[in-house]
């Protein structure tokens, strides 16, 4: 529409636009009383802009005189200050009929009128706006910073601390509470939230509103349902708001805080279970299992039992090897060599005895004396041996 009116030519269709754009804004200007020759070249599309912003963002409760467009640049200019500084000076706490046609809230929840209201109430409001900020961003970013030591393993020096920040914001509430200030906590939220809201209807911020949480979302709802400024600073309402204050806080900070919860359970609850699967093995395991302790006894059962041509057999394939270490081993072998060694030594006295002349009776017992000094294994190899040497 501004385009439209800066491209009109004429005085005809210049004054067809303005009655017309006046006649959008709801504001009855009386149109009729103006002057039709008087320099028509000051009713400008900039006077037009300006006097509909500045209507649009003050009360209701100005004349139609305020606005008469005659006179020089000067008086118009000056008028434009004058309606600055009467928006400027209007209260913060208006009249229930005062109200704002342009974005259907009350005036001094515009961020115009905040603007040009003194500096002392937007600085008020700043600094109130950020405590309800802090409270509600605290719990996130502690909980995210809660899952990243998670993630990360540093379930030491950050879990501790996690849980220490935890502890002081709670501890933080709780002072808050007992001091009474809930109230200035809930009057603080629920003007920076009616304020966010203001801000997203005036610009038609949709993208602002859609990134909002739905929580959020509610809590915006009952900010306006519940705003001072909307219900005059009744003291029930505000009552009642510093009462659900505290109770949406600490909802919003047990939804932060469950997920990670949930996530140090299931780990703990993971590594019990690991544990459990794959107990630990002992530093020094030394004895055997029964099954291959068992193994061994029957093999080496079998070998002190095989006959001579058996244990030749597992000396040369090398099966005369246990498995009970080398010292085992090397005493099976000496007693494999002694026993050849005696058996040897017996059969050469025996031949000896046989060639020698004298009587037999004398050389069996020498040779019975002899074989009785001998141990069961190199007896049995010797019997072994005289079997061959006969079947031969």
């Amino acid at each position: 529409m501004f385009y439209m009116i800066t491209n009109l030519s004429g005085r005809d269709e210049q004054k067809a636009a303005e009655s017309n754009f006046m006649k959008k804004t709801a504001f009855q200007l009386h149109l009729e009383n103006r002057q039709q020759g008087s320099n028509p070249q000051l009713r400008t599309d900039t006077w037009l802009f300006m006097t509909k912003l500045f209507v649009a963002c003050a009360p209701l409760n100005m004349s139609s005189d305020d606005f008469e467009p005659d006179g020089s640049l000067v008086d118009r200019m000056s008028t434009i200050a004058a309606l600055a500084s009467n928006i400027a000076q209007c209260p913060l706490n208006p009249s229930p009929n005062t109200h704002n046609k342009f974005i259907g809230l009350p005036t001094t929840l515009s961020p115009l009128a905040l603007v040009l209201a003194p500096p002392i109430h937007t600085l008020t409001l700043a600094i109130l706006g950020l405590i309800p900020i802090v409270l509600v961003l605290a719990p996130i970013v502690l909980s995210l910073a809660l899952n990243l030591a998670l993630i990360l393993h540093i379930l030491g020096l950050a879990l501790l601390l996690t849980l220490t920040l935890l502890l002081a914001l709670a501890l933080l509430l709780t002072l808050a509470l007992l001091l009474g200030l809930a109230l200035l906590l809930s009057l603080a939220l629920l003007l920076s939230l009616a304020l966010l809201l203001d801000l997203a209807l005036l610009l038609d911020l949709t993208l602002l509103l859609s990134l909002i949480p739905p929580i959020l979302t509610s809590l915006l709802l009952l900010a306006l349902a519940l705003d001072p400024i909307v219900l005059g600073l009744a003291p029930p309402n505000l009552i009642l708001a510093s009462l659900l204050l505290p109770l949406v806080l600490a909802h919003l900070l047990v939804q932060s805080l469950k997920l990670p919860l949930q996530f140090v359970h299931d780990f703990l609850l993971l590594q019990k279970k690991t544990k459990a699967a794959h107990p630990p093995k002992p530093f020094l395991n030394t004895s055997p299992p029964p099954r291959m302790q068992q193994m061994k006894n029957k093999k080496m059962r079998a070998l002190d039992n095989s006959s001579m041509d058996t244990r030749q057999h597992c000396f040369k394939s090398g099966h005369f090897l246990t498995t009970r270490g080398p010292k085992n081993a090397m005493q099976s072998y000496v007693d494999y060599v002694v026993r050849s060694v005696e058996t040897l030594k017996f059969m050469l006295i025996w031949n000896s005895l046989e060639q020698q002349p004298g009587g037999q009776d004398t050389k069996k017992r020498h040779l019975a004396k002899l074989y009785a000094s001998l141990d069961p294994k190199t007896q049995k190899a010797i019997d072994d041996l005289r079997t061959q040497v006969d079947q031969e």
